[in-house]
């Protein structure tokens, strides 16, 4: 549980076996935050909205995403709602295919014009879906600009495993990882939706690693000459010049 546990553990094993340390546990508010929000999701009327975005390199895994959560919404005690965000000019397609992947589903396209759009709409929504890039990422590929900015509003997420690790997110921490099939994705919306009371801390936590990371993309668009300045203007002591 602790890094001082774990290199406790590798010293009395020898290497013997791999030791990490294991995440964090979620830990649930306080009362009043799960019943704000459980109260947010009855005020709609209806199930849990959930959000994703489709770019056009994603839209052959449209389908996926739609399947996922027609098996998800067949489960739920309510009737939950899915918004697909389209950038391209294919929304009748995926309207389409939509309505032949999850007959009967709550599930409504729409499509995507600018950043701000992507804000409000995401911004609108309980829990962000992004299944679409859940493949091997090619090249090293990550998440989408979609999900970073869902995570940056603090919306609870499930995503697919590949991306989120690539780009750093844990499991249970950051967002809920699934593998890249409809079973998998199906239930990992189902154990979001019924644990309002873990949205607070994953919200968080994503929040954070977005900050962190926005922080190191812009210091490293910082030159190297400008950090060079600043250590000749400074004088350091005498162990650090060593």
């Amino acid at each position: 549980p602790t890094p001082a546990r774990a290199d406790h553990a590798r010293s009395q094993l020898r290497s013997a076996l791999a030791v990490r340390v294991a995440p964090p546990p979620i830990a649930p508010p306080d009362e009043r935050g799960r019943a704000k929000a459980l109260r947010s999701i009855r005020a709609e009327g209806r199930g849990l909205r959930w959000v994703t975005a489709v770019t056009d390199f994603e839209r052959e895994q449209l389908g996926l995403a739609v399947r996922a959560f027609g098996r998800y919404a067949q489960a739920a005690t309510d009737v939950p709602e899915l918004v697909v965000l389209v950038a391209g000019p294919w929304v009748e397609e995926a309207q389409a295919i939509a309505t032949a992947y999850a007959p009967g589903a709550h599930l409504t396209v729409l499509p995507l014009s600018g950043a701000a759009a992507l804000r409000t709409a995401l911004a609108s929504a309980q829990a962000a879906f992004f299944p679409l890039a859940a493949a091997e990422p090619r090249r090293g590929e990550g998440l989408t600009w979609a999900a970073w900015t869902a995570a940056s509003l603090g919306l609870p997420m499930v995503l697919g495993r590949a991306p989120a690790t690539v780009d750093g997110l844990l499991d249970h921490q950051h967002a809920l990882l699934a593998e890249p099939n409809e079973e998998a994705l199906a239930a990992r919306m189902q154990f979001l939706a019924a644990r309002p009371y873990i949205w607070p801390t994953l919200g968080e936590t994503a929040l954070g690693l977005v900050t962190g990371r926005l922080a190191f993309d812009r210091a490293c668009d910082i030159p190297f000459e400008v950090y060079r300045q600043v250590l000749r203007a400074r004088p350091l002591p005498a162990v650090a010049n060593s």
